[in-house]
């Protein structure tokens, strides 16, 4: 069809050149060649549309080099760069048109105002000068002047050429308007088309993200009793070099570009083709298409985040019931508060590879991922509670008390930039809920048919079991922790700096705790060891701790 409109221009160029060439024919071949291109147009536009739909079917699951996405923190694949380039091989077609062709697909708005004002100009000064002579008629012939001044009257001849004049502007004046509306159609075409693609591609990303959802709940209930699950060989060996295998990181890939169109590609290809479609002085209009589209975008982020925060807040829950319930303390007999324990390191080594796997697949969404996480796995331990309080937590002594408190502030204080105000609101309720079942434990222990006779040989066995027995307030229990965390909470950040840095080195230090600063400032140094720090933390902090207790 390109081809068509080429040989159609070039017989509008003949045809002008000769003085003897019929103007109606020349009006028909540009009619013709207006209606050819606004086809072709319009054919270009449904292209882009269809082409859309098929590259989505081709997701290779293989990030690109940061050169290819022109060092975007987005970790996209390819899928993006294909779409950007089936957008600006249709609509380059279209502003070569505009540059070749006599329909304008690029208005010059200036020039059509410039005629529009010659023309309204000419027929103002004919009217003006109609309306002067004919008033000026009306005057003589009332003052009886008519007789002595008929030289002075308008010949019927020049007001019948005068108003021949005005007609005939303002018949080329409304072709003009014609062709520009005509115009304008095909821009608003374009544009929609444009706007139109970003949105189905959105849809695509959006149905791409439910399979790898939908998929990986059928392939977790499909697993044989060997352990092997029904998964084609075909299937696994189908996969690329270097491409994305686990579900959890294709999702991040989806995240990335749909990140990506949002922030950076949807206001790119406008800002190159907006000429096509937005005259200069329409600011507004270009706001509010972008606008439009970054809230589509932002929506469906919204969607397949929530997809991969539920996969991983399953996870995070097994972590948390294997930290709360299967850790081997009996929490209403627990053992004296020594440090934090290695089942609290390994609940926060899951939000450590959530971090580590974000902040490779989809950098700019870590602070708001693992500010989801963090206050999902508040509301897991406040679950796992309640579901539990009736059996593994049925009683929760001081030692039990005070161990959870410290592992609690162990956390607030490392995940503490990521900690929204709804999970500090979540974390103040664990927090009272213990609390609640501590005292309530303990007044059940005064109770002389709930006392459990000492089976312990050592002094401070016994001591323990007269503490347990003694009357304890809720006051009395906030101190007892406060005093574990004053003494013990500095010296397990040092000790397990390594594990947690990840989450310092994410946002700037003036922003950390001072308690973090303190230990990530020694691991800075030049001789520090992580275990000599711990060791003498504990030689120094606890002999001191345990006179106060036995007193």
């Amino acid at each position: 069809m390109s081809d068509a409109i080429n040989e159609i221009s070039k017989a509008c160029v003949a045809f002008e050149a000769k003085e003897s060439a019929p103007p109606i024919a020349v009006m028909a071949l540009r009619t013709l060649q207006a209606e050819v291109t606004k086809i072709y147009i319009l054919r270009l536009c449904s292209w882009m549309r269809a082409s859309t739909e098929g590259i989505t079917k081709d997701e290779t699951w293989v990030p690109v080099s940061i050169l290819e996405r022109n060092k975007s923190p987005y970790t996209i694949s390819y899928l993006p760069l294909a779409f950007r380039s089936v957008m600006t091989s249709a609509i380059d077609q279209i502003n070569m048109l505009s540059m070749n062709y006599w329909i304008p697909i690029i208005p010059n708005i200036f020039l059509f105002e410039f005629s529009e004002m010659v023309y309204q100009s000419a027929i103002d000064e004919l009217n003006c000068w109609l309306s002067a002579w004919t008033w000026f008629n009306e005057k003589l012939a009332q003052d009886g002047f008519n007789d002595d001044l008929d030289d002075l009257f308008v010949n019927p001849f020049q007001v019948s050429l005068a108003q021949t004049m005005i007609q005939s502007l303002r018949s080329e004046a409304t072709k003009f308007e014609d062709m520009f509306a005509q115009l304008q159609e095909i821009q608003e075409s374009v544009k929609i088309a444009f706007l139109n693609c970003f949105l189905d591609f959105a849809g695509h990303l959006e149905h791409i993200g439910i399979d790898l959802a939908q998929n990986k709940s059928s392939k977790e209930g499909l697993h044989l009793q060997n352990g092997f699950s029904h998964e084609s060989e075909e299937e696994s060996s189908s996969d690329l070099p270097g491409s994305i295998v686990d579900p959890h990181q294709r999702l991040l890939i989806v995240l990335s570009n749909i990140g990506y169109c949002k922030d950076e590609l949807s206001s790119e290809l406008y800002k190159k083709y907006k000429c096509i479609w937005l005259q200069s002085r329409d600011k507004d209009e270009e706001e509010s298409d972008i606008q439009e589209l970054v809230v589509s975008f932002t929506g469906l982020e919204e969607k397949v985040l929530e997809q991969y925060t539920f996969a991983k807040a399953n996870l995070i829950r097994t972590a948390a019931m294997n930290y709360l319930l299967d850790s081997g303390v009996q929490w209403g007999s627990a053992p004296a508060v020594k440090g934090v324990r290695d089942a609290a390191v390994e609940l926060l080594h899951t939000l450590v590879a959530v971090h580590a796997e974000v902040f490779a697949g989809a950098k700019p969404l870590l602070d708001k991922t693992l500010g989801i996480l963090v206050e999902g796995l508040i509301d897991i331990l406040i679950s796992l509670f309640h579901e539990n309080e009736s059996k593994d937590l049925s009683s929760l002594d001081a030692n039990g008390f005070c161990q959870l408190m410290l592992e609690l502030e162990y956390f607030e204080t490392i995940l503490n930039p990521f900690f929204t105000s709804d999970a500090r609101e979540s974390m103040k309720s664990l927090q009272g809920v213990l609390l609640e079942k501590a005292t309530e434990s303990l007044s059940e222990v005064e109770n002389p048919g709930h006392n459990r006779r000492p089976t312990r040989g050592s002094e401070d066995a016994a001591a323990d079991e007269k503490q347990q027995g003694a009357s304890v307030s809720p006051d009395d229990l906030i101190a007892l922790a406060q005093q574990y965390s004053s003494e013990l909470l500095q010296g397990e950040l040092e000790r397990t700096r390594i594990n947690t840095a990840c989450f310092v080195e994410s946002l700037p230090m003036e922003s950390a705790p001072d308690s973090v600063k303190a230990a990530y400032a020694s691991f800075r140094g030049p001789m520090d060891s992580p275990s000599k720090n711990y060791r003498g933390t504990q030689a120094t902090g606890s002999p001191s701790f345990t006179q106060r207790r036995r007193r």
